[in-house]
């Protein structure tokens, strides 16, 4: 199920991550639901790594130096997609690391298609995966 393939990807890929999850939501209503929802999680699932939104635009979100999964259930117009796609490969080629994008539910996954630094690792109707890499 859908439900199943959420929860299955981030922790597939957490090996990879940094070393804190952050949720980013443009949203305060979005926002306050997830703090909530994270509080109860860190005391159902306290030996996982951190947890915390941050209400923000994504679009202008300062991406940390370190290994990154990013993490997208279809959230954006196109225009906010590629932006964000822009600041990804700004970051990636300033602090070459393992990046990783899982996008669910993909509506503008073109864009990532056609993105050069990015390769395509899964194609499924529901998700697809990709990671950085740097362009013969």
């Amino acid at each position: 199920s859908r439900s199943d393939q959420s929860d299955r990807l981030p922790k597939r890929f957490m090996k990879h991550s940094g070393k804190e999850i952050i949720g980013v939501e443009f949203s305060p209503l979005l926002h306050e639901t997830a703090t909530k929802n994270l509080t109860l999680f860190a005391n159902i699932k306290p030996h996982l790594p951190a947890i915390r939104s941050i209400l923000m635009d994504a679009a202008v979100y300062p991406l940390p130096p370190d290994n990154l999964v990013v993490f997208l259930f279809n959230p954006f117009q196109a225009e906010v997609v590629a932006t964000i796609l822009a600041n990804l490969e700004r970051s990636f080629y300033k602090q070459p690391r393992q990046l990783f994008i899982i996008y669910l539910e993909p509506m503008h996954d073109q864009l990532l298609a056609e993105a050069p630094w990015l390769e395509r690792l899964t194609q499924e109707l529901s998700h697809t995966v990709y990671r950085a890499i740097f362009p013969v």
